[in-house]
Order: structure tokens, then sequence, then C-alpha cells
């Protein structure tokens, strides 16, 4: 889009009739504008400056060396030429500039433990970026790492039931036939022992010794609260 714009000004600008010779006299005044011009730019209006560049530039040259890169060389009457670069947005993360280089870099800080913002703003500091940004987002590091099954820790665990021989939350939970908030209420209480349980360092997830003591333990509190509830409900003593 960016590139068509610029293609269609650049022939509007070819078609627009150049200005009249300047008198002798003018060429004199403004012989020396170069030197003043900083100063004299920021009073001129934006009909005026447009007006200027045109008697300036001899000819515009756009390319597209990239999908994701748009650069522009301004050729000057005196024959110097000014070149610049601007990054315009694509759909396909995958036609990027340096796409495979990022991908590389982003496996790396994935097995150093990096989440998705760190990710991101390392690439971004390495000087790379995402397909509609000029700047890598952890959205587009999420998208690279899941097609690529580079998973987070937290990914990994979120439903596994054991980590090792031990119970997640969601396997103790399945183990005792209750629901995890159950399991949450335990832990939080102190009624599993705290020495029984322990966090994963990455995920943050909780993990509970699997220890047949303990399961009969929890098993025979569950069973004493649902006869108790069972009493409650028929309207029996208790």
């Amino acid at each position: 889009m960016q590139l068509k714009q610029a293609e269609q000004a650049y022939a509007q600008f070819q078609q627009t009739p150049m200005p009249e010779v300047v008198p002798a006299e003018l060429r004199e005044l403004f012989g020396g504008i170069a030197q003043h011009l900083p100063e004299v730019w920021p009073t001129l209006s934006n009909g005026q400056q447009k007006e200027l560049l045109r008697t300036l530039i001899q000819q515009v040259i756009v390319r597209r060396p990239a999908p994701d890169q748009v650069t522009v060389r301004i050729v000057w009457l005196s024959g110097c030429y000014s070149d610049h670069t601007s990054l315009t947005p694509i759909h396909r993360e995958r036609d990027v500039s340096g796409y495979d280089q990022l991908v590389t870099r982003l496996h790396e800080l994935w097995q150093q433990g990096y989440n998705n913002d760190q990710i991101a703003e390392q690439l971004t500091r390495d000087g790379y970026h995402s397909a509609r940004s000029d700047h890598v987002t952890a959205n587009s590091v999420m998208k690279i790492r899941l097609a690529h099954k580079w998973y987070l820790p937290f990914e990994q665990f979120r439903n596994a039931e054991v980590v090792g021989e031990d119970f997640t939350v969601n396997g103790l939970a399945k183990r005792l036939e209750v629901n995890e908030s159950t399991i949450y209420r335990f832990i939080y209480r102190k009624i599993i022992p705290a020495d029984a349980v322990r966090r994963e360092i990455q995920s943050g997830i909780y993990i509970i010794r699997n220890d047949e003591a303990l399961i009969e333990r929890l098993l025979e509190r569950i069973a004493v609260q649902k006869r108790r509830n069972g009493m409650l409900n028929t309207g029996q003593p208790t």
C-alpha cells in the first residue's frame, strides 16, 4: 500500500508543471538561501515547502528490496542523493527480514528459560521486528514457539497429573475424586503438610509428594466431610 501511494505521488509529481524560470534578481537573492534554510524552513507553509522541494528534487526512486521494507532514494538537482529505508506492515510473519535468524535466536532464549515478554524485549534489542510492528511482540513470540512445540514450563505442566513420581494439583484432585479448589484449600490450610508440598521453580505450579499415608489421611477427611454434609442435607443431628 505504501509503495503504491509513493509511486502514485511520484507520477503526479512528474506531471506537475515546473515553475517558471527564476528572474536573475531573484536568483541572486536566493543564492545564499542554503545558509539560512534551517531558519527559514519552519516559517514556510506546507504548500511553500512542497514547492521549494519540487525545485530541488530531480528524481525519486522507490524500491521494495524485501517484503517488509521500502527504500526511497531522492536525487537532488546537484547530483547528490539521500537514501531512506522504512518498514512496512506485512501479513505473514514468515516474510519478515531475517526470519530464520530470528527463530534461531528465539530458540536460544527459550532454552535459557526466558518467557514471552522477555524474549520479545531481547529480540527487539537485537534489531528484529514483527510482521506488523517495528518491534517484536510477545504474541509473535508465542505463535512461533507453539508452532515449533517449544513449550514454556507452565504450558508443559498445565494438564499434567504427575511430575516425576509426584502429583500436580490436577493429578491429586483426580486421585481423591474432588475438584482442584479442594486441593488448594488443603494446601493453604496446611491440611497437606508444608513439607509435602513444593513449587516448580519456572512454572510456579504446586507439586505434592506421592505419599500413601498422606493419601489415606486425605481420603478419610473427605469421607468424613461427605458424611457430615449428608446429615445436614437430610436434617439429621450432627
